[in-house]
């Protein structure tokens, strides 16, 4: 789920941009880069909360 809001948000990140002036190329990195941060929190969420010691 994580991924889906991050690759919304970054489209919608992209278009206000890219409305803006910026080219289409430069505009579309930050969106990049909200999907590869979900990506990475779901990819090693599941790991943070299993330090649990007996």
């Amino acid at each position: 789920m994580g991924i889906i809001v991050g690759g919304t948000v970054g489209l919608v990140l992209w278009i206000f941009l890219w409305t803006l002036g910026v080219s289409g190329f430069d505009a579309i990195l930050p969106a990049l880069g909200f999907v590869l941060i979900a990506a990475a929190i779901q990819s090693f969420s599941p790991r943070l909360g299993s330090d649990k010691r007996e």
